[in-house]
């Protein structure tokens, strides 16, 4: 301690490196922190802020049978598509965008699944679109609206919109229902909706909740019917390839609703092996209301729905 009090220099320097401490804690809490978790989400099937696996829907959520509450809603016209963090911009023309490509062939006497693809537009949506039109399959693809700020984010969704893939919503901001009342899920649902109308000149017919959570307020809220999973391939978590693989292969059933997110360049590495191994097992590749249609199940709004079997 005599040492201390004496030796001016180096309380000088503690005091120097406190400060560069303590800047350095505030930057990172007030700047990098916020910036990541608007840019990265927590995948739909975890936790918030544990990345634990979340709790699966109950019975009645993923049965669809009991009877939902619903609204009255209408198309916005072109001067209401504008809301904050949405660029200010009028719903395409017919002429804009084209019209998905007409109905594939589907038999429904053979077996199908619906590749879902959650948290996007993202890294590996250009390769999984390819792997898509090259196998002349579709999928589902359920866009986080905040995305869809990115004109070359918006263009992906176009193309696939142009492909015959079904867009769906994740909601804006991907908030989990559970932490919001009925008001702040509607205006969730609503912010995408009109995100991707502006883009794409249709309204999202689907939405899959964050993380898989359902409430009553969002069942209150909901014009459309929820989409759960059956087959989660975990490829947030593993973020290899090799794994996302190995969890379709062995797990796969006929009315699967499978799981992964195209803001990984892992999940579209695996999408290379299993797009053509699922069709040389004989399934057909569709999406949510395909699948739907073909096993003869009518979707109501409000319920969740996590397969076709």
């Amino acid at each position: 301690m005599k040492y201390w009090r004496k030796n001016r220099f180096a309380r000088m320097m503690f005091s120097i490196a406190l400060v560069i401490l303590m800047t350095g804690i505030f930057y990172l809490f007030f700047r990098v922190i916020p910036v990541f978790s608007q840019q990265y989400p927590l995948p739909d099937n975890t936790q918030e802020g544990n990345m634990e696996m979340s709790v699966p829907p109950s019975s009645d959520e993923a049965s669809g049978q009991e009877p939902s509450p619903k609204r009255e809603t209408s198309t916005p016209s072109s001067d209401e598509t504008s809301l904050p963090g949405i660029p200010s911009f009028n719903a395409p023309s017919s002429d804009s965008i084209p019209s998905p490509e007409t109905e594939q062939s589907i038999d429904p006497d053979r077996p199908m699944v619906a590749l879902t693809f959650d948290d996007g537009p993202g890294q590996g949506t250009t390769a999984i679109l390819n792997l898509l039109e090259q196998y002349n399959a579709r999928a589902t693809f359920f866009v986080v609206g905040l995305c869809l700020e990115q004109p070359r984010q918006v263009e992906k969704m176009q193309r696939a919109y142009e492909m015959g893939n079904v867009i769906g919503s994740h909601t804006y901001d991907h908030k989990s229902f559970r932490k919001l009342d009925e008001s702040e899920i509607r205006e969730q649902m609503e912010r995408t909706d009109k995100a991707i109308l502006a883009a794409l000149g249709v309204s999202a017919s689907l939405v899959r909740p964050p993380y898989g959570h359902v409430t009553d307020d969002a069942r209150n809220a909901a014009s459309t019917p929820f989409i759960h999973w059956s087959l989660d391939t975990e490829d947030w978590l593993s973020r290899d390839a090799s794994s996302v693989i190995e969890a379709v292969q062995e797990n796969v059933q006929d009315g699967d609703i499978i799981l992964m997110h195209d803001t990984y360049s892992s999940t579209a590495e695996a999408c290379e092996t299993l797009i053509p191994w699922l069709l040389e097992q004989g399934y057909q590749l569709v999406t949510v209301p395909e699948l739907m249609e073909a096993k003869g199940i009518v979707m109501e709004n409000g319920q969740m729905y996590k397969d076709a079997r």
